[in-house]
């Protein structure tokens, strides 16, 4: 990753030399949650079944995987609070409000 973020950087100097003035927090949660939930989920919100198609395990594919959320909860306390079952609810009613 710093090896792009150097390459991206346009002046050819690295990111992480520089004093920037922002941090970057991963904040998911760092419960892991079954993808055939996520997918029922957004099939209930929705109002559309999914076509799956479901396939040998490819190379990269993670059989689990969770947030690492430590820099935020020392920098913040932070905690996740809202399941999956209510934020993802909530950001497809938010996408689907904000795309019509």
């Amino acid at each position: 990753m710093t090896k792009l973020l150097e390459k991206i950087n346009s002046n050819g100097q690295s990111v992480s030399e520089k004093k920037v003035p922002y941090e970057i927090f991963n904040i998911g949660n760092s419960k892991m949650e079954s993808l055939e939930d996520f997918i029922c989920i957004i099939e209930k919100n929705i109002g559309k079944k999914a076509i799956k198609n479901y396939l040998d395990m490819q190379l990269g594919d993670m059989q689990k995987t969770s947030a690492n959320i430590d820099k935020i909860k020392a920098f913040v306390n932070f905690s996740p609070k809202t399941p999956i079952s209510v934020g993802l609810p909530v950001f497809i009613n938010w996408y689907k409000n904000f795309y019509k």
